[in-house]
Order: C-alpha cells, then structure tokens, then sequence
C-alpha cells in the first residue's frame, strides 16, 4: 500500500490529470446506465400496469388496431397504443423518467468532469499554490528564514525545490552581506579606537616640547630623543592606516615575525605609559633577562595601547605592568579600579561588548577583541581575571 501511494505521488501532473478524469468519467459512466436503466425499469412498471388490465377487456381471437376496429384472430398488442388510456399521474412520471433517462447522462459526464477538476485541484493544485504563495510572499517581505518542503515528486515538486534554492542563496547571500558589513563595522571600530592612543602619545610630546622648548628647559638631546618618539609613532599609524586599508576582517590581519630587541620593546611602552599615565602612580616591572624575542613590534604595541588604555578609564590610582618571558612572552597589566563584572569575564573580549562602568561613561569595546586576536596569532591568548582590581593577561 506504501509502494502505490509513493508511486501515486511521483506521477507528474499530466498523469495525475489523467487519472482524476478518467477515474471520474468511469464512474459517469456507470451512474449513466444505472439511471437508464432504473429510467426504463420505471417506465415498464407503468406499461405493465396497464398491458394486464387492457389484455383483459380484449377478446381472445381478436387484433386491436389504432382506429379501434377489431379483427378475428390471434390478439396483437403495441405498447405506444395504450399511452393514451394512462392516467395524468402516469402520464407525468411516464414523460418525466423518459426526460431523466435522456437528460442523465449528459448530467452525469458533466458532474464527473467538474468533480475531477475539484479534486484535482484540491488535491494537487491548491496545496502547491499554497506553498509557493506564502514562500514568495516570505522572500517579498525579505524573511529567509523559513524552509520550503517539496511534498511531491513531480514538476510542482521540482518548482518547490527551485525555489528553496532561490530562497537558500539569497539567505546565503543576506548573511555573507551581514558578514562584510560586520566586518566593516569591526574594522572602522578597531582604527577609530587603535587611532587614540597614538595620537595621545603625539599630543602629549607635542605640547611638553611647545612647553619647554621656548624656555629652554629642554636639551637638544632630549628634543630629539622626543622627536625621534614622534616619529616612530607617526611611522606606526602610517603603517596600521596601510594595513586597516587592506585587510577585510580583523581576522585577516598578517603577523610578520622578528627578532625585537627587548630595549626598544621596553623604551616604547615606557614612554607610552608615561604620558598616558601621568595622573597615576605607575609600576612598570621587567623581569626579562633575554635581549630579545620574537614577535610583530606594531602588533605588540598595539595590545600593550589597548590594555593600557582600559586601565586608565577603570583604575583609580594605580597602574601596574609586568613583563615576563619564561616559554613565552607574557605582558600583564592590572589597575586598583573595581574590576570587571563577574558575569561579563566571558564576554569582556567579544566585539563591542559595551560596559557603563568607566569614567568616560558608555564604551563600545573593541580594543580587548582586537587584543585577543592578536595574541591568537601569535600563538598565544589573552587571559581576564580580577585581583583586588583588573588583570589582563597577553600571551604571545
């Protein structure tokens, strides 16, 4: 029984067409010489009810003729002939059942032909429509996410498959829009924030030179020495600007190892710390004894500006940096501020995780995302926690 009705719904539509209209007209068929006959059993009943009383009154030996005259011998007797001796109640149902037999059949192939195409059309047509109505009234609204189910195994079914397909791409293709335009959102977030540190760097040499150098409080080694510090940073944001126009995702940043003499590495941060932290006990601790490591200087940097600057906005007084090199590189940077919230830990590194809690109020956080997929390329991983204050972690 499975097997026909599985079969049954893989016929294509001319089939099914077919079977509706054939099935229906067999049955008009037969419901026509059921009615004729019960047409012609009806009228019987009438000719027989008066054949006996009228053979009765006839004479045996004699012909009954149309004018009524008689003729000796055998007795012959015409049906059409004792019509008119039947009552006006016969006479209607006789008139009456010789109208059905020659109006019934027609009637019945008519009646067949319109019931197939209802149940053709209920049964075949109008779920399909259906389907189709609402998948393409879904994809006119732009909501994709909905799946289109092909019920049969013929041209309907192939039509509901084109258009899941039709819906799945464009699905598809709304994500991957969704995808860039994230990325985008990400990396225009990630240059307006990695922008600010450097630039407050710049600023803050900027105006202790425009301090001093007109009081001559300042050597010219020491000018230089800031100039030099300027133009590095300047060098760095020309670099990071290049890159940022480049690449299509944060992901999709390159890390270019090199061998990064801990001197420079250290004289960087410190400098860095010491105009952004100038309103704040500092602690910088090295307790690396290599002359160098290996790693992306920029990109380092850029993760050392971005903790750096989360503990600025949290801490109260006090600002902590550590560096360690055991198997790895490891920078730590924590603050005496509150911490972060036990229930965001998890989510402080997401993109654009946002808290309240910072002294510049509402922030979208960007830098410790940035942070943590740089620490990723470089093999290592960012670490969150709270101790009596914030503690990051980058491992490199």
């Amino acid at each position: 029984m499975e097997w026909l009705i599985s079969k049954f719904s893989r016929m294509s539509v001319k089939s099914h067409f077919i079977f509706y209209t054939s099935t229906c007209i067999l049955i008009a068929f037969c419901l026509s010489l059921i009615s004729s006959s019960l047409c012609d059993y009806g009228v019987e009943l009438i000719f027989s009810k008066y054949q006996k009383g009228f053979e009765k009154d006839l004479k045996e030996g004699e012909i009954v003729l149309n004018n009524g005259s008689k003729l000796e011998g055998m007795v012959y007797f015409y049906k059409k002939d004792l019509i008119s001796f039947f009552s006006k109640m016969d006479k209607f149902f006789y008139d009456v059942l010789n109208i059905l037999k020659s109006f019934l059949i027609p009637f019945w192939f008519l009646i067949s032909v319109i019931f197939a195409s209802v149940i053709f059309y209920n049964k075949l047509l109008k779920p399909n429509f259906e389907i189709l109505g609402i998948a393409a009234d879904n994809i006119s609204k732009n909501n994709l996410d909905f799946e289109i189910k092909c019920n049969n195994d013929n041209e309907f079914g192939d039509l509901c498959c084109s258009f899941e397909k039709m819906r799945y791409t464009l699905q598809e293709n709304n994500y991957e829009m969704w995808r860039i335009m994230n990325n985008q959102r990400k990396i225009n977030a990630a240059f307006s924030h990695d922008l600010r540190t450097p630039l407050t760097v710049l600023k803050g040499q900027n105006e202790m030179l425009l301090k001093y150098i007109p009081m001559n409080k300042i050597s010219v080694e020491k000018t230089i020495d800031v100039l030099n510090t300027m133009k590095n940073h300047i060098n760095r944001l020309e670099d990071y600007t290049k890159t940022m126009n480049k690449i299509q995702s944060i992901e999709s940043i390159e890390i270019k190892k090199e061998k990064i003499y801990m001197k420079d590495l250290i004289k960087g941060m410190k400098e860095t710390a010491d105009i952004l932290c100038k309103n704040f006990i500092l602690n910088f601790t090295n307790n690396i004894e290599d002359e160098f490591i290996f790693g992306d200087f920029s990109m380092i940097m850029q993760v050392y500006e971005n903790i750096l600057s989360n503990s600025i906005r949290f801490s109260k007084s006090t600002i902590n940096i550590i560096l360690d090199n055991e198997d790895y590189f490891k920078l730590t940077i924590s603050d005496d501020g509150e911490g972060f919230v036990k229930d965001d830990i998890l989510s402080v590194s997401d993109p654009f995780y946002s808290s309240k809690k910072g002294k510049e109020g509402i922030h979208f956080g960007i830098g410790l995302y940035i942070c943590k997929t740089l620490c990723e390329k470089h093999g290592g991983f960012l670490k969150i926690y709270n101790n009596d204050g914030a503690f990051v972690e980058a491992v490199f």
